[in-house]
């Protein structure tokens, strides 16, 4: 997954100091947290998702992407007038391959997960960058964060983490 990655582990969670304290001890216990880590991968992944929901618009708390710059919007009027993908506005769906989930994978370890994809042109759109188009113009991509999380995620993340800990006896 080099192209756009995020990585979560036990200090990543529980700000409340009694969570943090329950994973620290199944740590110290020697126990594997992988069970764990795939529920908060599948939560990662479905944050993704929100995120290409919502980051169009800025709508339920996600940050707001720059809009398309014209130059971009008439480069594709450019192609599909003259026999190319067909027309449209839509950022970060030329393909749709990074909007689809099973694009998206996580891989745990006894000690954290790692939520990525290996799309090529995901880590460019995570970070922003320049790049040369058409083989001769060289164009500058905004950031368009496709891994985000926020409060609403954590606190998921942070209750799946005490309802592990409860099922497991810590």
């Amino acid at each position: 997954m080099p192209n756009a990655a995020f990585r979560i582990d036990a200090s990543d969670l529980g700000k409340d100091g009694e969570l943090r304290r329950r994973l620290a001890t199944a740590i110290a216990m020697g126990r594997d947290l992988r069970p764990l880590y795939k529920r908060v991968g599948l939560l990662m992944i479905r944050s993704v998702h929100d995120t290409f929901q919502s980051a169009r618009d800025g709508s339920g708390g996600r940050a707001k992407w720059p809009a398309l710059k014209d130059s971009t919007l008439d480069a594709r009027r450019w192609v599909a007038d003259h026999g190319g993908r067909p027309y449209h506005n839509k950022m970060l769906v030329q393909s749709g391959d990074l909007k689809q989930r099973q694009a998206w994978e996580y891989k745990t370890t006894k000690s954290h997960v790692d939520i990525g994809t290996s799309t090529p042109y995901a880590g460019l759109h995570q970070k922003g960058g320049t790049i040369k188009a058409w083989g001769r113009t060289t164009v500058k991509v905004p950031a368009r964060t496709l891994i985000q999380f926020f409060r609403d995620d954590l606190q998921h993340i942070e209750e799946r983490s005490d309802q592990y800990l409860k099922e497991t006896g810590l």
